[in-house]
């Protein structure tokens, strides 16, 4: 008898992919941009994380050419990966047999019906993506 796989278990498997594919994108970031521009590893990682975020600032910016050039490739490709990430996410948190999940709404979803569990679902992605991509600003400017 086979036994059913928890769809739970695909759900923490996609958390894992979204942070190790953003962990690998961010650490190339870094890495590429300490190296053309010579800077140090926590100069280049916040402005990664500026250019990351789409925050921008104008207190730092490359002085290569080339490394400009990197730099609007990557922002472009970090969108699409932030957005694959972000979806990732988004199906682990919106899997219908996720137990944690079916526990917390399950009084939501007996007293407003699951369409406002999809919206709050929706909402709560939002918030943790911007929650997430301002750590990385607070911690360097805490570190400056």
């Amino acid at each position: 008898m086979l036994k059913k796989k928890h769809l739970f278990d695909c759900a923490v498997a996609r958390y894992i992919q979204a942070i190790v594919i953003m962990v690998a994108y961010v650490s190339l970031g870094v890495l590429a941009v300490a190296i053309m521009e010579s800077w140090s590893f926590e100069t280049a990682l916040y402005y990664v994380a500026l250019t990351v975020t789409t925050v921008g600032s104008d207190d730092l910016s490359p002085e290569l050419t080339g490394t400009k050039v990197f730099l609007i490739i990557y922002g472009l490709v970090g969108i699409a990966i932030a957005a694959t990430a972000t979806a990732l996410i988004a199906l682990g948190m919106r899997d219908e047999e996720n137990t944690c999940l079916d526990k917390i709404f399950k009084g939501v979803d007996l007293q407003v019906g699951r369409g406002f569990r999809k919206l709050l679902m929706s909402v709560f992605c939002l918030i943790l993506v911007i929650l997430v991509g301002m750590v990385p600003l607070v911690v360097m400017t805490a570190y400056n």
